[in-house]
C-alpha cells in the first residue's frame, strides 16, 4: 500500500515538495528532540563554563567580613574545579562539589548536600587519576547559600604543592 501512495504522487506540483519537505523536517526533529531529552535522562550534563558562573555566584567580601577573616594565609578565587569528598578514601559514597576558594590552610566548596561541621572527610579532584591521593580535610563550617551549601574545609596535613596545584 506504500508503494501504492509513492507511485501516486505527483512530483511535478509544488505542493508535493511542500508536503514531503515539511514531513521529513518534522521526523527530523522528532528524531533530534528526541535524543536530546533521552540522552539527558541518562547522565547529567556537564557544566559549561559560562554556566558554572551562574550556578557558582562569585562574592565579593565586604570590608567587615574581610576584617573577620581569621585565616592564616589569604584567600584567593580562581576557575572553579570539581572534587569528590569521601569518608574514606574510596569514591563508592563521594559527594561531588566544587572547589570556589582556596587558601594554604584549606578550601571553601559548593556542595548539594549538608554536611556536619567537624566531620573528617577525604577529597580529591573529581577527574584526577588513580595514583593522585586523597587529601584528609575537616569541616569547620557549612552555610546555607542561595541553592547550594558551602563548605569551609580545612587541612589536616599540608599536601604537597603538587596535590594544592589540582585544587586551582
Amino acid at each position: 500500500m506504500t508503494a501504492q501512495v509513492i507511485l501516486s504522487l505527483d512530483f511535478a506540483r509544488w505542493e508535493t515538495w511542500v508536503v514531503l519537505t515539511a514531513g521529513i523536517g518534522l521526523a527530523g526533529l522528532i528524531l533530534i528532540l528526541g535524543h536530546t531529552l533521552l540522552s539527558g535522562a541518562r547522565r547529567p550534563a556537564r557544566l559549561r563554563e559560562s554556566r558554572i558562573q551562574e550556578v557558582i555566584p562569585r562574592s565579593n567580601p565586604s570590608p567587615s567580613e574581610q576584617a573577620d577573616d581569621r585565616r592564616c594565609s589569604p584567600r584567593r578565587e580562581g576557575g572553579p574545579v570539581r572534587v569528590l569528598l569521601a569518608a574514606d578514601e574510596e569514591q563508592a559514597h563521594a559527594v561531588e562539589g566544587w572547589v570556589l576558594d582556596r587558601s594554604l590552610s584549606g578550601l571553601g566548596i559548593r556542595t548539594d548536600q549538608r554536611l556536619v561541621v567537624g566531620k573528617q572527610l577525604h577529597l580529591r579532584p573529581a577527574d584526577a587519576s588513580e595514583g593522585v591521593p586523597w587529601v584528609p580535610v575537616e569541616i569547620r563550617y557549612c552555610r546555607s547559600e542561595k541553592n547550594y551549601w558551602r563548605l569551609g574545609c580545612q587541612f589536616l596535613q599540608t599536601p604537597a604543592s603538587g596535590t594544592t596545584v589540582r585544587f586551582g
